[in-house]
């Protein structure tokens, strides 16, 4: 196992401590305890929001280990993974979960069925929005009966300043705040008219994105989702806030070449517009300036992240697709086609 240059603060915050000689006997050690295998190789590592280790076990199985630092509520764990192994039970393709959440070094841990079906497509194609448009409806009309589990995170917008804690130690946005203001103005806004949506509220993903999912595409078919990832970012939340979210991101990755990197405005709208048409209902005008609203919010706070981060600001940033998108209001044009309902 070896950390890359940014790891190290991530894995301090999350696991206790940066020290593989530490890392690695702590992870074979709970495989051991919950699986009844020792850890023959690591096959993987990464570090976010939580650390994940696809492992080999002695046995040569396959399995996916994910922990979260003591931030994070070991209550809001259990009932995400309840939703993610329940919706894999229902045929869902999401991974199994073969040891629930509990204590694993500085916070916890959970281990999943190691899922490696399909690949990543460029969801600039029809095609593939629509099948991840198909996939979020069919998550969320699965999810959503879960919605009163307690500890379920819950999507919101902060009360003072632009933005709540950044996702991990590695964004430090008080720091980088000059140069940015354009951005915390843009999210305050965007934030504001979000709110303003009917409160229907569902259970749904909140980083609806090509990073976190995987597809089939078959010949002479049609792609499909074939695996779904980072099931911590379950949320409750308004229903317009999840899907302009994924309207916002669903073309993302960073793991293969795709140009651009964020959907245009009118891929945005036709990512809704294909999402109406799944769920059997169209939204209202105010709901799809609500949808837009959560679109321009999430991307500002990509932008604020590329901001403190450094990133150069070119056409496959966020901030220059922000830009773009709140040059007309951002504002939603449903399109109008054969496969919309009829007017």
């Amino acid at each position: 196992m070896n950390l890359d240059d940014a790891d190290p603060r991530l894995a301090l915050e999350i696991l206790g401590t940066d020290d593989v000689a530490l890392i690695e006997p702590k992870i074979s050690a709970f495989c051991r305890e919950h699986l009844g295998q020792s850890v023959a190789r690591v096959r993987y590592t990464s570090f976010s929001v939580g650390a994940g280790f696809g492992l080999v076990l002695d046995d040569g199985q396959s399995v996916f280990l994910k922990a979260w630092s003591p931030a994070t509520s070991l209550t809001s764990l259990e009932s995400v993974h309840v939703i993610q192994n329940a919706l894999a039970t229902q045929g869902f393709p999401a991974p199994r979960v073969l040891v629930t959440p509990r204590a694993f070094m500085a916070g916890n841990g959970a281990v999943m069925e190691w899922c490696e079906r399909g690949a990543q497509l460029d969801a600039h194609s029809a095609l593939v929005r629509r099948a991840l448009a198909t996939s979020l409806a069919q998550l969320i009309a699965l999810a959503t009966p879960f919605a009163d589990l307690p500890g379920l995170p819950r999507h919101d917008y902060p009360t003072k300043g632009a933005f709540g804690p950044p996702h991990n130690v590695l964004f430090d946005f008080h720091a980088t705040r000059r140069g940015a203001e354009w951005i915390d103005e843009i999210a305050i806004a965007s934030a504001c008219s979000a709110q303003r949506a009917p409160n229907t509220v569902v259970v749904g993903h909140r980083d609806w994105s090509m990073h976190n999912v995987r597809l089939q595409n078959a010949a002479k078919a049609n792609p499909t989702i074939s695996a779904v990832y980072d099931w911590d970012s379950l949320a409750v939340a308004r229903e317009t806030d999840i899907v302009g979210m994924a309207a916002a991101i669903f073309t993302v990755t960073w793991d293969m070449d795709v140009v651009p990197r964020f959907p245009t405005r009118e891929e945005m709208a036709a990512f809704v517009a294909d999402y109406e048409e799944l769920v059997g209902h169209r939204f209202l005008a105010r709901e799809w300036e609500c949808i837009g609203a959560a679109a321009t919010y999430i991307l500002a706070y990509i932008a604020r992240c590329e901001h403190c981060a450094g990133w150069p600001e070119d056409a496959q940033s966020a901030r220059a697709t922000l830009r773009a998108l709140v040059a007309d209001s951002c504002a939603f044009v449903r399109p109008s086609g054969p496969h919309l309902f009829a007017q």
